[in-house]
Order: structure tokens, then C-alpha cells, then sequence
């Protein structure tokens, strides 16, 4: 029959192993969302630059940015930064493509579309200067 110490030494590595398990969770999320936010960025900068051509692509483009805001907008919520994702809350609801709020062919479009790529890269390199761990629930 293990003794109390056995069974203490045992939960200590448990824990451990818990805790090492999630900080490389952590460090996944960031590294995925560090990824969304870089396509973004390109698909962005790529749209504002070739500009007659992403009237075909208007849903595609639309998608992108929606899908990528909605990703960076879970995630500042998680690490708790609401003023980042009501941004991103807000570049989703623009970019929307199901009820689009603009149509992409235009000039002040192309620099809606070339300024939206800002959010992107700002929050690329902020939120690595404070260490913030988000809450774990099971």
C-alpha cells in the first residue's frame, strides 16, 4: 500500500505534467494565431496591390478577413485584451461576407482594405511584451 509521501510525490509530478502540458497549449494557440494574423496581413496587402483583380475574388477576400478577425477576436478575449477584439469584432462585421457593408471595387475601398491590415500587425507584437496567461477551464 503506497504511503502519503508516495502518494503526494505522485501528484506533484501529475501536476507538473498538467501544467507543462499547458503551457505548451499556450505556446501552440500562439504560434496559430500569430499564423492567421500573418495570412491575413498577406491577403490584405496582396488585395490592396492588386487591386482590379479582387472584384472576382470579392467572397474569398471577405472570407479571409472575417475568418481571421473572428480568430484574433477569441483569442484577445481569452487573453483578455477587449479593446483588441472589439476590433476585430468590428473588421468581422465589416467584412462580413454573407451581408457585405461595402463592395470591394472602388478607390476608398482599396485603402479600407490596405488600413486593415493595421490591426493585424499591431497586435503581432504587443501582446508578446506582457506575459498574460489566460484562465484554464475544464
Amino acid at each position: 500500500m503506497p504511503t502519503s509521501v508516495e502518494l503526494m510525490l505522485d501528484e506533484a509530478v501529475w501536476n507538473k505534467w498538467i501544467a507543462k502540458g499547458r503551457e505548451r497549449d499556450q505556446r501552440d494557440i500562439v504560434v496559430r494565431i500569430k499564423a492567421v494574423k500573418w495570412f491575413a496581413i498577406t491577403g490584405l496587402v496582396a488585395a490592396a496591390i492588386l487591386w482590379p483583380l479582387p472584384a472576382p475574388f470579392d467572397v474569398a477576400v471577405r472570407f479571409l478577413v472575417t475568418a481571421s478577425a473572428m480568430a484574433a477576436m477569441w483569442y484577445a478575449i481569452r487573453t483578455r485584451y477587449f479593446a483588441d477584439s472589439a476590433v476585430f469584432g468590428a473588421l468581422a462585421l465589416v467584412y462580413n461576407p454573407v451581408v457585405p457593408a461595402f463592395s470591394l471595387p472602388g478607390d476608398w475601398q482599396r485603402a479600407l482594405v490596405a488600413i486593415s491590415a493595421v490591426p493585424f500587425a499591431a497586435t503581432l507584437g504587443w501582446h508578446n511584451s506582457k506575459k498574460v496567461s489566460p484562465k484554464h477551464h475544464d
